[in-house]
């Protein structure tokens, strides 16, 4: 692990011990929740951009269908991860992550199936 991510997880479990510690946790966690979420939903835009950035070539040779289920994928996830609290009521947060992980699979075929010869 490199010094950047120990120092980052040091200064996140900090804060997590003085919002624990500190009485009127709950307005405190809540705003520094949805700061991380908007965090994570703008690294994932970036990841998605440089890796976007990196396969142009790749991004072409796609047919409009695999684009289609590959934009579609990608918009399930961010709604997943923007709006799971209004989702929360009819779905676990096991059940978020899931179907997460089967979106960002079904990006990682549909990528895999458009390198392959035929």
């Amino acid at each position: 692990m490199n010094p950047t991510a120990a120092r980052n997880i040091a200064i996140i479990a900090g804060i997590a011990v003085l919002a624990v510690l500190w009485q009127g946790v709950g307005i405190i966690a809540a705003g520094l929740s949805q700061v991380i979420l908007v965090l994570f939903v703008f690294a994932l835009l970036a990841f998605g951009w440089r890796y976007f950035q990196q396969r142009q070539l790749a991004w072409l040779v796609l047919s409009e269908t695999q684009k289609g289920i590959i934009i579609g994928a990608g918009v399930g996830i961010a709604a997943l991860i923007i709006g799971f609290p209004l989702i929360a009521p009819i779905i676990t947060g096991l059940g978020a992550v899931v179907l997460i992980a089967a979106l960002a699979l079904v990006i990682f075929w549909v990528m895999r199936e458009s390198q392959r010869f035929r």
